[in-house]
């Protein structure tokens, strides 16, 4: 648990960020490829597949990215399409865990903060709350070299956000602060991480001539915090 500080400094600083950031993070799409420039030049590539999953290229290396929702559980898999290696991220809705195979660890659902809790209609989409996702519990899942498509996507698992689109959000958000893995974050920013609002997004689709009304998880307004 962390605890929430707040000064005009670091709302300053919010603020900057925020202005910087919004430049470089694109718009959404339900298919198709995005590229996120970094502060070295160098680029993330982002390819969508479909609502669930996509292929992240960074370092020069893709990897896919997918996720399985059973009853009780939801399982993103990453395979490096280079080394053929293949990791996955376990969410047990039983237990309320996480497992991480890339780092051997399980972690508590119920160990971030959480703020505005309770359901409210807001232009049509199901507000949930706003989330934090520290930098420490990013780099627990990710492992201290995950690259920053990676700490996205441990981040979506985390919350159980398949929506892939949501990926590029946080790529964006994370690429303009100019740090590149996961330990890195948590060494520059030790009480740090994400905060971002959650939604369920009403989505439709047409089956025997029946429009069927269904909602999606996804996450809106991402910020980086210094101290979360």
């Amino acid at each position: 648990m962390f605890k929430k500080k707040s000064s005009r400094f670091l709302s300053l600083v919010s603020l900057v960020l925020t202005l910087l950031m919004g430049s470089i993070v694109p718009s959404f799409a339900d298919t198709g490829t995005s590229t996120i420039t970094l502060a070295d030049n160098s680029k993330i590539e982002i390819q969508l597949i479909n609502d669930t999953s996509y292929i992240a290229t960074e370092n020069d290396e893709r990897l896919l990215v997918s996720v399985k929702e059973n009853k009780n559980e939801t399982i993103t898999t990453l395979k490096n399409l280079e080394t053929g290696k293949e990791g996955y991220l376990l969410r047990d809705e039983v237990k309320g865990t996480i497992y991480s195979s890339i780092t051997g660890k399980t972690i508590n659902l119920d160990n971030e903060i959480y703020e505005k809790e309770g359901y409210s209609s807001r232009d049509g989409d199901i507000f949930i709350g706003t989330r934090y996702m520290s930098y420490d519990t990013i780099s627990t899942l990710a492992g201290i070299n995950g690259g920053i498509t990676l700490m996205a996507s441990v981040t979506l698992a985390y919350y159980n956000v398949p929506y892939s689109s949501v990926v590029i959000l946080i790529t964006g958000v994370l690429a303009g602060l100019g740090i590149v893995t996961a330990g890195a974050f948590k060494l520059a920013f030790p009480n740090g991480g994400l905060k971002f609002d959650l939604y369920d997004i009403e989505r439709s689709s047409v089956r025997g001539g029946v429009t069927h009304y269904y909602y999606v998880r996804s996450i809106k307004n991402v910020k980086h915090l210094s101290v979360i």
